[in-house]
């Protein structure tokens, strides 16, 4: 394993325990921002995220030195897949010649998140693109964090998107 496929690792790894840890550790009530997303809520740190609700779900913004930056999206749709093979597909269909991609399953109270980054090899460390999903009261929810490729994405902006994600929940 070389010495770039182990900080990947390693950061993965990092942004799944921020899944199991972050709800644990709690935030006052002054500190969290809401979102309503079809039956889910995303709990999440208003000085570090825009939430934006739309017709479909809702987008989420990054916030850096009181800019924001295009982060992704949360769509609700009433059917599809939502396992570790629908997040293979969609991984594969959007980078097709990717290194490596990491996918893995953070159960949540009444649901399974699933989730995959993908390993791009950009020279810059840049954070790769998250994508995921999760079926819950007969809806899919579809999250795509992929601003588009090596020069979009900041470092750790994966590891910051699994930690957002933490705050998915249900109503």
């Amino acid at each position: 394993m070389t010495t770039r496929n182990r900080m990947i690792l390693a950061r993965t790894i990092l942004a799944a325990l921020a899944l199991v840890v972050a709800p644990a550790q709690g935030a006052s009530a002054a500190e969290t921002g809401s979102m309503p997303v079809g039956d889910l809520v995303i709990d999440y740190d208003p000085s570090m995220w825009v939430v934006t609700a739309n017709a479909g779900g809702a987008s989420f913004d990054r916030l850096n030195d009181g800019r924001t930056s295009s982060a992704g999206s949360i769509r609700v749709a009433g059917d599809g897949g939502c396992d570790l093979a629908a997040i293979e597909a969609r991984i594969t269909a959007a980078y097709p010649d990717n290194r490596s991609h990491t996918v893995w399953t953070v159960a949540k109270a009444g649901f399974d998140l699933h989730l995959g980054t993908v390993e791009m090899g950009c020279r810059n460390l840049a954070g790769s693109p998250v994508f995921g999903c999760a079926a819950f009261e007969d809806k899919v929810y579809t999250i795509d964090a992929d601003p588009g490729g090596c020069s979009h994405t900041g470092h750790g902006f994966d590891g910051e998107v699994v930690e957002f994600l933490s705050g998915l929940r249900a109503k």
